[in-house]
């Protein structure tokens, strides 16, 4: 399965990163200490659903694996504005609207689980893309293929910091690909 995920993630450009544990525990009291301390900088949408943000299943009964998925968005720095020396738009917002992109790549890759498993239904998994209240990138820090960095974003050994991440909820345990898992 391990090598199926890496090549499907492929066809549709983006890397399989790994299957995350859901131990949120120390990350989540972080984010509350973050919040707390007022680091929110007024987004108040980041206030809601914290308790969410701390177990998967809240979001998908049963969950028993994220499957953590990275597109990467470097383009180098060939946008320029007439008058400036450096970059002025940031790489990812150059792209159209990313949710949507690596939505519908996630869910092809959900289509293509179903369908290597007949028992495995859609309603078994959930596609996240910044969309619903995940601490993404602790989760891709769980699959322990990276780390955070303080940048704050996720780094990938091989592919840096500028990925965009995705996740697939599952009801069915993908955690004994963890060893193989690594991209190194």
């Amino acid at each position: 399965m391990e090598q199926t995920l890496h090549k499907i993630a492929a066809i549709e450009n983006l890397i399989f990163i790994g299957a995350a544990s859901l131990d949120l525990k120390l990350d989540h009291k972080r984010y509350t200490e973050w919040l707390s301390n007022g680091k929110n900088a007024g987004m108040k949408y980041l206030e809601e659903n914290v308790e969410v943000r701390s177990n998967p299943n809240l979001l998908l009964a049963q969950t028993k694996s994220v499957l953590v998925f990275g597109m990467p968005y470097y383009q180098g720095d060939k946008w320029t504005r007439p008058g400036f020396k450096t970059p002025r738009i940031a790489m990812y917002a150059r792209l159209k609207d990313y949710h949507k992109l690596i939505k519908k790549k996630l869910d092809l890759i959900v289509d293509k689980l179903c369908a290597s498993n007949e028992s495995w239904r859609r309603s078994d998994f959930r596609v996240a893309v910044d969309t619903l209240p995940l601490l993404e990138r602790a989760l891709a820090n769980n699959t322990k293929t990276g780390f955070i960095g303080k940048n704050t974003c996720y780094i990938h050994p091989r592919k840096g910091s500028f990925l965009l991440l995705g996740e697939i909820l599952s009801t069915h345990d993908f955690s004994h690909h963890s060893v193989a898992q690594r991209m190194l």
